[in-house]
């Protein structure tokens, strides 16, 4: 959870670092964006590693690579010392995701295997929605919210990897490690239907949650004109609270019924979200 933590944290602090070093808007989402980039190529690559040299190493060697990023973030002079940050943040993320989640289920007594599932999940948006909210609050009310966030991240992470050191090993090593770093795309005849129509609207909703992540807190000062650290942290917070909440209740629903009212939510999501910022404009 620490890993997201540190990843929501960011979604308030890069309004904060706006205002101190005075880089264009085009930086600002770069920024945000540069994570992605990051995750994808280390799920591509490093997604499957656990399953050959143990869930160990590879949560062990994605911490050290989250405590690189937060200590940039931490004594960052300049926009370009938090993208790179980005840039390692995703890539540690990207590495430990799988094996976590796998590490969790293997964890988990014989009766609660889903337990572990649905946990991994939760540390993920749960993580991005409590950084954020944290974060802003640190802005609200200290002098030093950058240091706080980061200063405890590091301390977390350093937890981290001390607990998972200790921690007995739950995969058997397999043979294939760097075979396993080669990036394959591919998917059973059967599925092929399912997942064409299941990919576009995947990916439109998460254009949406990164499009309102990235700008939302922006748009508070500059659209609004809200100089609060505590509402960025909230417009940050809020879609991952509600997709925890939302994940939960609707486990057990059919996929294709979820599926169609994330849809129609996403669609009421966006207009709500373009009404609010024409409203905030004339108004202005």
């Amino acid at each position: 959870m620490s890993l997201y933590l540190s990843a929501g944290a960011l979604t308030p602090l890069l309004v904060l670092y706006r205002q101190q070093w005075s880089f264009p808007a085009t930086m600002l989402t770069l920024a945000f964006a540069v994570y992605a980039l990051g995750f994808l190529v280390a799920v591509l690559t490093l997604g499957s590693l656990s399953d050959h040299i143990g869930r160990r190493p590879v949560i062990i060697g994605a911490l050290i690579v989250q405590l690189v990023s937060d200590v940039l973030f931490l004594t960052g002079p300049d926009v370009s010392w938090v993208v790179a940050g980005r840039v390692i943040q995703g890539i540690a993320s990207g590495a430990a995701t799988a094996a976590f989640t796998a590490a969790l289920v293997e964890f988990a007594p014989p009766h609660k295997k889903r337990l572990g599932t649905v946990l991994g999940s939760i540390g993920l948006t749960g993580g991005l929605a409590a950084g954020s909210l944290l974060a802003g609050v640190a802005i609200q009310f200290t002098p030093s919210a950058n240091t706080i966030a980061f200063v405890s991240l590091i301390v977390l992470s350093v937890l981290g990897i001390i607990v998972t050191a200790l921690s007995r090993e739950t995969a058997t090593r397999t043979p294939g490690t760097l075979r396993s770093m080669i990036p394959r795309v591919a998917m059973p005849p059967a599925a092929r239907r399912e997942f064409a129509g299941a990919a576009p609207v995947v990916a439109a909703v998460w254009m949406l949650a990164g499009l309102s992540g990235g700008l939302a807190p922006s748009l508070v000062r500059s659209v609004f004109h809200l100089d609060s650290g505590f509402l960025n942290g909230l417009t940050g917070f809020i879609a991952p609270a509600v997709s925890v909440v939302v994940g939960l209740s609707l486990a057990r629903i059919e996929p294709r019924h979820a599926m169609t009212t994330g849809i129609y939510t996403s669609i009421a999501g966006a207009v709500g979200i373009s009404g609010g910022v024409l409203g905030g404009s004339q108004c202005s």
